[in-house]
């Protein structure tokens, strides 16, 4: 976890706001964040040789971060 944890005004979005919302288009430094769930489809095939990877990992960069 190397981003703050959101900690008040949680809400769900509207239907209106589910059918137009754009991820691509939320900068990453964004005031407002988001918490997505969403399915994936993974092969059981696979599940024992990745057992010891994260699902769905992100490749970046982790810097020191300092005020």
């Amino acid at each position: 976890m190397s981003e703050l944890l959101p900690v008040r005004q949680f809400r769900f979005l509207e239907q209106h706001e589910i059918e137009n919302f754009d991820l691509m288009s939320i900068p990453a430094d964004a005031e407002t964040g988001y918490i997505l769930e969403c399915d994936l489809a993974y092969p059981e095939t696979l599940h024992q040789l990745h057992n010891d990877y994260p699902m769905a990992p992100e490749h970046l960069t982790v810097e020191k971060h300092v005020e």
